[in-house]
């Protein structure tokens, strides 16, 4: 084989033809042309060509039929066609892509992981596989993930954003502000941050779940409260403090149900109902209403700076009921007592079981006045009944162990002594009715 192409020979006329030169002249160059030949112009081809090797081209090759900046593919037929490219940048290979722009589509199907490092967009359902998006994502239609789901990047500048339904079957982590305008969680949803209003939480951190001895259930990890609940405005309305089982609410409580509602418990202290106001003011008072039909029961707690009316008065404690029936103080219990204390814890009368009323002496019945007037006073040992009324000295029955002079002032009172003797005084003077005159 001719290592290259000899340049073909001017023959004279007359000239012997030898086997050298024949050889030299046609039949090397001939086997160099079959071989590798090596053109120095340009070679024009009209027909089809069949290449059955391997053809190296050191210059690109420029296409008559193709279109000028875009893509080259083949065809069904094998053929060269040129197909236009949405976007910049690199060519996007099958095995772990990096894609750093913005990526828009309105339908995706996923069969493994998704990662995007920048802002992502999607118009319609992603769906099968993992999503990870450490950058920021819109979607705009639907959210579909079967698979595990987790959004890193977004604790710092990113966020997330659904505006129409997200189903998450398995996890949704969220380490960012993100707002869900609708969407179904079959798992839980956990944020590491504040959820962006109206879904605001107080807490730093809470976990929805469902268990078959809990079932449904929030738990959070809050500074001031583990678990609220707030209205639009961005208001605790209820809330669960750190670590505790007490809950907090700042408005109102209306119970609507029909029934016994119960507040039960055991243990070696206390288990109270507290309704308390913290105010110390003219109006200021607290009180447990109980109401059947139109007839109300109440128990009211005055407080210290509360102005005094008639039978509410300032740091005081009353009893209230505006039904015809009026009030019953009943000790059912067949040794049941009931039992009168004032000035402290001091008894001073009571009910026994058989009716009676045992009155701690001395006793002193009277109206609302500190003179005795139109009183009744009971003072045992060596004194003993004084009824008295009229004037601001003595009108009436005097009971005493000592006897007051003629002209006491005792004008129109009766005496008793404890020798028996009853006297009667009017104008200054005594009369004996029964007894002597001492």
């Amino acid at each position: 084989m001719p290592a290259a192409w000899t340049t073909p020979r001017n023959w004279t006329a007359g000239e012997l033809v030898t086997a050298a030169i024949g050889n030299s002249a046609w039949r090397d160059n001939l086997m160099y042309l079959k071989d590798s030949p090596v053109f120095d112009g340009n070679v024009t081809v009209t027909g089809t060509t069949l290449l059955t090797g391997v053809a190296t081209l050191t210059a690109a090759p420029v296409f008559s039929s193709a279109t000028a900046s875009q893509a080259v593919f083949t065809n069904g037929s094998k053929a060269l066609v040129s197909n236009a490219i949405t976007g910049t940048g690199n060519v996007v290979m099958s095995a772990s892509p990096t894609l750093t722009g913005t990526i828009a589509g309105s339908a995706m199907t996923l069969s493994s992981t998704l990662g995007v490092t920048g802002a992502t967009t999607l118009s319609s359902t992603v769906a099968t596989g993992a999503l990870t998006v450490t950058g920021a994502a819109t979607v705009s239609t639907t959210l579909g993930v079967t698979g595990a789901t987790t959004l890193s990047s977004t604790v710092a500048t990113g966020a997330l954003t659904v505006t129409g339904a997200a189903t998450v079957s398995t996890t949704l982590g969220v380490t960012g502000a993100t707002t869900l305008s609708s969407g179904t969680y079959s798992t839980f949803l956990k944020s590491t941050t504040a959820l962006a209003t109206p879904a605001a939480l107080t807490a730093t951190q809470a976990t929805a779940f469902a268990s078959t001895v809990s079932g449904s259930a929030i738990m959070g990890f809050g500074t001031t409260n583990d678990v609220a609940l707030m209205n639009r405005a961005g208001t605790v309305v209820l809330g669960v403090g750190p670590n505790t089982t007490t809950v907090n609410m700042t408005g109102l409580l209306t119970v609507s149900g029909f029934g016994t509602h119960s507040f039960s418990a055991s243990g070696a202290g206390f288990n109270a109902i507290q309704v308390e106001n913290t105010t110390s003011g003219a109006a200021a008072r607290a009180y447990a209403l109980v109401t059947a039909g139109s007839v109300n029961a109440q128990l009211f707690a005055f407080s210290q700076g509360y102005t005094t009316g008639t039978w509410d008065k300032q740091a005081a404690t009353a009893l209230y009921a505006d039904g015809a029936g009026g009030i019953s103080i009943v000790a059912s219990n067949a040794s049941g007592a009931i039992r009168f204390y004032a000035g402290g814890t001091t008894l001073r009368g009571s009910f026994d079981t058989s009716g009676n009323l045992g009155l701690v002496l001395p006793l002193k019945l009277q109206n609302n006045s500190s003179a005795m007037t139109t009183a009744l006073a009971m003072s045992g040992n060596a004194y003993d009944v004084v009824i008295l009324g009229g004037n601001s000295n003595y009108s009436g029955l005097y009971y005493s162990a000592t006897v007051p002079a003629a002209n006491a002032g005792l004008n129109g009172a009766v005496q008793v002594t404890t020798t028996g003797s009853i006297y009667f005084y009017s104008g200054g003077s005594r009369y004996v009715l029964a007894g002597v005159l001492a």
